[in-house]
């Protein structure tokens, strides 16, 4: 190919790899599990697994890549890992040279490697969600808003968000934030609500445990007011 010139034009480099995501977790005998996923397709038939570490601060060990290498999609892997002691800290470190045999997988380059200790999870999930308010009217239904939006991916009835001791019948979202509970009881000013662990049917991370009662509202501020002045 030639340009406007007749000069060669150069090919385009070729591209590399980009990590997208990654994750450790350990099994029952302390042997880790590292999960790699990356933006295109990769080939792993030259993976060097032994130029990948991670340094698992709470647990003081570190680990290297030891095999074997599982492909669980074209653009993820998991790689088996042993380790020796390592020392203290607080997170958990990945770190991987240029030298990993981590290509694309329509020919293009070697995957640069971490660059530098990365923390995992990677990307670092978003903070579970908290209590911001909470609404009755003395009816069965009643609002908890949460500091971000939330989804809903199930059922309740798991015992996880309790108002006045009961579990929910039906979840619904009056917005993106605002969770509405139906409940087999009436719910007024002083019920207490308690979230006592993650719900299963909330696809967000919910943080727990958090409780505290319902206020009163306008109604029975006014009702009271007019009581004191009788």
């Amino acid at each position: 190919m030639r340009g406007a010139a007749g000069a060669p034009v150069p090919p385009p480099p070729p591209v590399a790899p980009v990590l997208v995501g990654a994750s450790f977790e350990t099994d029952f005998f302390g042997a880790g599990i590292l999960t790699l996923e990356f933006d295109e397709a990769v080939d792993v038939s030259g993976i060097v697994v032994g130029q990948i570490q991670v340094q698992d601060g709470p647990l003081e060990r570190l680990y290297t890549g030891s095999g074997p290498v599982t492909v669980v999609s074209p653009s993820s892997l998991r790689v088996a890992m042993g380790y020796d002691a390592g020392p203290e800290g607080e997170v958990v470190l990945l770190e991987a040279s240029g030298a990993t045999g981590i290509v694309r997988a329509d020919g293009g380059a070697m995957w640069a490697g971490t660059l530098g200790p990365l923390e995992l999870p990677f990307p670092t999930p978003p903070p579970p969600a908290l209590v911001v308010s909470v609404w009755s009217d003395g009816g069965p239904e009643c609002t908890i808003t949460f500091d971000q939006p939330i989804t809903l991916i199930g059922w309740p009835g798991d015992g996880s968000i309790l108002i006045a001791g009961y579990q929910p019948d039906a979840a619904a979202l009056d917005d993106p934030q605002t969770l509405r509970l139906t409940m087999p009881i009436p719910v007024g000013p002083g019920d207490l609500w308690s979230i006592e662990s993650q719900p299963a049917w909330v696809g967000t991370l919910i943080a727990f445990p958090q409780a505290g009662t319902f206020p009163e509202g306008e109604p029975q501020r006014a009702r009271r007011a007019r009581r004191k002045r009788g």
